[in-house]
């Protein structure tokens, strides 16, 4: 009788067990008695094969997303100060910002949220500044992810970037907003960004 096992041929009452790879033995009797210690050992030894083909694909695969020269994953690019990605197939950033800080935009609350002013070149002109000037901090809260980066903007004008909600502004002089808080996700897409005092 022939037992065939993941590449191993173990002959019982033959002459030989053969296993790809380990060898040929000869003798009948002890191969016979020993037939299910040589199975068990082929079924570990292709266990710890794979375990190590499984480890080798997992490596291969995080060193396959790194950015060059940075050692960052793809997924961190939002923690590099990169150049925004405003839209992606799964959330219109851009377009959040739009409809929510814009006086006039439809999820626009003058109560709770602040608005930019000056065309959308312009705004995104800045967003993108603040961006690349200010370092990236986690945003962990309330199991949230990517990165925040918060910085004033010198646009040249008493204007400011944009108008504080009524919440923002109270107990200071102006309603003015001269500094931007931009939400990135880990890609580096915006998630969004508002006007901040």
């Amino acid at each position: 009788m022939a037992l065939m096992y993941g590449g191993a041929t173990l002959t019982e009452g033959g002459a030989a067990v053969c296993l790809t790879g380990v060898g040929c033995l000869a003798g009948a009797p002890a191969i016979a008695a020993g037939l299910s210690g040589v199975a068990a050992g082929a079924y570990g030894t292709g266990d710890g094969i794979g375990r190590i083909n499984d480890g080798l694909g997992k490596a291969l695969n995080e060193a396959s997303g790194e950015s060059a020269g940075s050692g960052a994953t793809a997924e961190d690019l939002g923690a590099q100060n990169p150049d925004i990605t405003w839209e992606t197939e799964k959330w219109d950033g851009w377009g959040h910002v739009q409809e929510n800080q814009r006086i006039g935009g439809v999820g626009y609350d003058a109560e709770n949220k602040s608005a930019f002013i000056g065309k959308g070149a312009k705004v995104k002109k800045w967003i993108q500044q603040v961006v690349k000037e200010n370092p990236a901090n986690p945003n962990t809260g309330n199991g949230r992810d990517g990165y925040i980066y918060r910085g004033r903007v010198n646009t040249g004008s008493s204007d400011g970037v944009g108008i504080l909600s009524d919440i923002q502004k109270q107990g200071l002089s102006t309603d003015r907003a001269y500094g931007i808080e931009v939400v990135l996700n880990r890609d580096g897409s915006l998630r969004t960004a508002y006007p901040i005092p």
